[in-house]
């Protein structure tokens, strides 16, 4: 039983607005318990012994999956609940959307397993990961994105590499804490990690930027092998990559020449990042149709 005062705590810690979704459990997928609060606060989705959903005005608590979820999302409106659970497959998962009152609202068969899971500002939502097919002269990875919500909409391919049979031996098991992956705080654009194997030397990192409305990505820089976190900051122009064993460093994804080169929007409220406009601003930024300097002032002078 979830007492007052733990459940008080806990959608304390996770209910904002900002909180950001319950990751993947990379090592037992699914014997880890993960919590999610909606971001008015009402309710915590709870993944122990299954899924359930408790309010924390009434402590009612709703059973909603006799599955263990491996990754929860809520909606920014609070309106329905991504949920994560093992596929039938070996190497796959599906997806459920669930709303407020537990009631199942649709079901998606992934093609391998999950690495993020995200819902835009405009609801969209976005499903990355990847699939490993192993074969006697080494094994196949492809990272994907999928648009959950967009009928008939193509997975958006994030990578397509051939990897060692020693490589994918090694690494295998771990994929899920290698091949990180984190949503811009408006959810239209994205960076990721991408595994490389080359022939002739040792396998590595790249952690990759992407528009996911463009074409094209932006290779920001290599990485070891090792398990790594990325953060976005709250305007959207950098990430925090912190790999294992290493202090966080900061990315920025459009530096400014020089400090009074522009205007900045390093302060301003998600809100206002939010707003449709911009989601075509961003995505000409990144096809190079308008310079970062162009996109900032912009920016600054759309009324939050």
């Amino acid at each position: 039983m979830i007492r007052p005062l733990a459940l008080s705590l806990l959608l304390l810690l996770c209910s904002s607005p900002s909180c950001a979704p319950s990751p993947p459990d990379p090592g037992a997928r699914g014997g880890v318990p993960v919590v999610a609060g909606s971001p008015d606060g009402r309710l915590a989705a709870v993944g122990h012994r299954g899924l359930s959903l408790v309010d924390s005005l009434t402590e009612q608590r709703i059973p909603v999956a006799d599955e263990m979820p491996l990754t929860l999302a809520w909606r920014r409106d609070g309106q329905r609940l991504a949920a994560v659970f093992p596929g039938e497959g070996e190497g796959t998962e599906r997806l459920v959307v669930f709303d407020r009152e537990g009631q199942r609202h649709s079901e998606t068969a992934l093609p391998g397993r999950t690495v993020a899971v995200a819902w835009s500002a405009r609801h969209d939502l976005l499903v990355a990961g990847y699939q490993l097919q192993q074969y006697s002269f080494g094994a196949n990875l492809s990272q994907w994105l999928l648009r959950i919500d967009a009928a008939g909409a193509p997975p958006i391919k994030l990578g397509d590499v051939t990897i060692e049979p020693a490589t994918a031996k090694q690494l295998s098991a771990v994929l899920p804490r290698l091949l990180q992956a984190a949503f811009s705080p408006q959810g239209d654009e994205l960076v990721f990690l991408r595994l490389h194997d080359p022939p002739q030397s040792s396998p590595y990192l790249q952690l990759v930027y992407r528009n996911w409305q463009a074409e094209g990505e932006r290779k920001l820089l290599d990485l070891p092998v090792r398990s790594a976190a990325l953060q976005w900051q709250v305007a959207g122009e950098a990430i925090t990559c912190t790999v294992d064993g290493e202090p966080p460093r900061t990315v920025e994804l459009w530096p400014v020449p020089r400090p009074d080169a522009a205007v900045s929007i390093a302060g301003r409220p998600p809100s206002h990042l939010d707003d449709a406009r911009l989601w075509t601003l961003r995505k000409w930024r990144f096809e190079g149709l308008i310079t970062p300097e162009e996109f900032r002032t912009v920016a600054a002078e759309v009324k939050p």
